[in-house]
């Protein structure tokens, strides 16, 4: 019949997660940039026949050699993806039953250009989209569309070969001067808390929206300008038609837009060969190489937690990476730009094998995201953690666990958890010695967790064991109700020595 979409664009409020300050539910953002989700749905409803469309995405700018999913959506019956003019092959669309409604290509990337071509039912060509790799931003890019008493200016960066630099994020200034004034500035990112009023504001993805507001009949001339780029002018006048000119701002606020990773060696680690070094190189290519004190970096699992059994150390060319447990991981290199968070993500894949399994330390706050073992009740949940399903009147329980988890041999009476309950009532935890239920596993904590429930707010609570815990064990948590588990940590107990001193 049809389907509904909340909302079209995004809007400020009801930010998920909560350090953002508007909603991501729009196929828009709120400077009104169409979102790869919107040509997904424009494929979906509208006919070929009439307004043929394309589109292929992400943009292409990445780690040499990196795999990259290469995502195509069309209204036509059929797709193609060409890499460098090589063609990834044909695919067929069934828009009417298909599982497959936007194709995937996966390949590695390679300087150059991605084109995807949609074909109709003869195989006739009717349309087509390339994206091409970038260099730097050397200029700016500006043009206005008139509705009403407004122009809409959208801003842009170019390299030196004219190329969009889709990752752009230089700060850009405006200045509005004779028949009409500024009313301000997007560039629909959710992260960023200027106002929009502000005269100055960074680029996102490449992007920025003027608003420009026509107050007389005189001529408006709009000033764009950047540090380190050329500038341009569009003169507004009746006919709205704009002129070029150039101008130029010694401003220094130039962020980091690219971080780039190039492996050294093998991402294949083993006790022969158990590290490897990796050049890291920022763009705009001006900030190497002190812009590397700027960087942050971790080696972590695909869901983004943190893996511990990996040592970075910091190196001239970059960073050296040493393995010291068996497992993938992916080096994550991240700058925050001034940001609260990280504005910019790098990554490799990367897997250590011949070392060993890894045991977890107790005495450390433990993510629930990390356990090894999860029955069908458990799926991932906020903040790294886990969201128990449980449905006591059925007989499901969410069971998730933790395979070696080595308590030392001082040992440990205390446990304390952080959950969200969102109910009034208490809720059920377990904690077994072993799976629950079989032969062997012993039952160590059978409490309630009651707290008053703050939305997606998570509360301690600690549990005294039965007896101390020594040595290695698997580690069990069941209920059969429903809640987000996000962490534990147990308490390490001290042993006393004769002169005094604590051990």
């Amino acid at each position: 019949m049809g389907q509904f979409l909340w909302t079209g664009f995004d809007y400020i409020g009801e930010p998920t997660p909560y350090q953002t300050k508007n909603s991501y539910f729009g196929q828009l953002d709120t400077a009104g940039f169409p979102k790869d989700s919107y040509y997904i749905f424009q494929a979906e409803w509208t006919d070929y026949k009439t307004a043929p469309m394309v589109h292929v995405f992400p943009y292409w700018d990445f780690n040499p050699g990196q795999l990259i999913d290469i995502q195509v959506c069309s209204n036509a019956l059929r797709v193609e993806l060409f890499v460098n003019g090589r063609s990834m092959g044909r695919r067929e669309i069934d828009h009417q039953h298909g599982r497959e409604l936007v194709p995937c290509y996966q390949t590695a990337y390679e300087p150059g250009n991605i084109e995807a071509v949609a074909y109709d039912e003869a195989c006739h060509v009717i349309a087509r989209e390339e994206r091409h790799s970038f260099g730097d931003a050397v200029e700016i890019h500006a043009e206005a569309e008139n509705v009403g008493r407004l122009w809409f200016v959208r801003i842009s960066a170019r390299d030196a070969e004219g190329y969009p630099v889709e990752n752009a994020n230089n700060r850009i200034f405006v200045q509005v001067t004779g028949g009409g004034r500024l009313l301000g500035l997007d560039n629909g990112d959710s992260t960023d808390f200027e106002n929009y009023q502000n005269q100055d504001k960074r680029l996102f993805s490449g992007k920025l929206l003027a608003v420009v507001e026509r107050t007389s009949t005189e001529n408006c001339s709009v000033k764009i300008a950047s540090y380190g780029l050329e500038g341009c002018e569009l003169v507004l006048g009746e006919d709205l038609e704009p002129e070029n000119s150039r101008s130029y701002v010694n401003q220094n606020d130039l962020p980091i837009r690219k971080i780039e990773l190039t492996a050294l060696g093998s991402l294949y680690l083993t006790p022969e060969h158990p590290q490897v070094s990796v050049r890291v190189k920022l763009f705009p290519e001006i900030l190497n190489p002190q812009g590397c004190d700027l960087l942050e970096w971790k080696a972590v699992n695909d869901t983004g937690i943190e893996f511990p059994y990996v040592e970075i150390g910091r190196t001239e060319e970059g960073l050296l990476v040493s393995a010291r447990c068996d497992g993938t991981f992916r080096l994550r290199v991240t700058a925050k730009n001034g940001k609260r968070s990280a504005d910019v993500m790098s990554h490799l894949e990367m897997k250590a094998s011949g070392f060993g399994e890894g045991a977890i330390d107790p005495y450390q706050e433990v993510l629930a995201g990390l356990s090894a073992d999860r029955n069908p009740q458990v799926i991932e949940g906020v903040e790294h953690g886990v969201n128990c399903l449980g449905e006591a009147e059925e007989g499901k329980h969410a069971v998730f666990g933790f395979k070696r988890v080595d308590f030392g041999s001082c040992g440990t009476e205390e446990v304390t958890v952080q959950l969200f309950a969102n109910t009034e009532h208490p809720v059920s935890l377990r904690i077994w010695d072993g799976y629950p239920g079989m032969e062997g596993s012993r039952l160590l904590v059978d409490g309630r967790y009651h707290k008053k429930p703050e939305w997606m707010v998570f509360q301690p609570e600690s549990y005294r064991l039965p007896e101390r815990l020594t040595g290695e064990r698997q580690l069990y948590f069941e209920t059969e109700d429903e809640y987000q588990f996000k962490s534990f940590v147990f308490t390490e107990l001290s042993v006393s020595l004769s002169d005094g001193q604590q051990l």
